[in-house]
């Protein structure tokens, strides 16, 4: 193929930027509705803890499995602006980790936080670790 059909191949950065935003929007939403399953079932400080919790490990799940796929697979070009930045970067949210790190320290002690501190960081890596793996073997081989 030549240098030219190769380039036109390519997204614009109008393409990536919509990428993103889309699923921005999605991973925004996506949340959202954890959350609300989350209060909707669970007491407070519990389901703002849950939810939390349960988007930044999903979310580091899908970026580790995006990434380990994307090791081993050409893919369109789109889908890491769409899934990796866009809707796991909508999705998770390092943001509410903090102020929610701070609402437990001051609500419910300083072994409240510590232990939502920790899961968040060892269940995140973890999980991003895990899912890297898993995507790079529903990939196989390298192309």
């Amino acid at each position: 193929m030549s240098a030219p059909a190769e380039q036109s191949k390519l997204p614009t950065e109008a393409g990536r930027t919509l990428a993103v935003a889309l699923g921005g929007s999605t991973g925004a939403l996506l949340r959202f509705g954890v959350e609300a399953v989350c209060a909707s079932t669970l007491s407070a400080p519990l389901a703002l803890t849950t939810a939390l919790l349960a988007v930044n490990i999903l979310g580091a799940t899908l970026l580790g499995l995006l990434v380990g796929v994307l090791e081993r697979r050409d893919a369109n070009p789109l889908l890491q602006p769409f899934l990796g930045m866009g809707l796991c970067g909508a999705f998770t949210t390092f943001s509410g980790f903090t102020f929610h790190l701070d609402r437990l320290h001051q609500t419910e002690g300083q072994l409240a936080a510590a232990t939502f501190f920790v899961l968040s960081l060892v269940g995140g890596a973890s999980s991003y670790s895990i899912g890297r793996q898993l995507g790079r073997r529903a990939a196989g081989p390298s192309e």
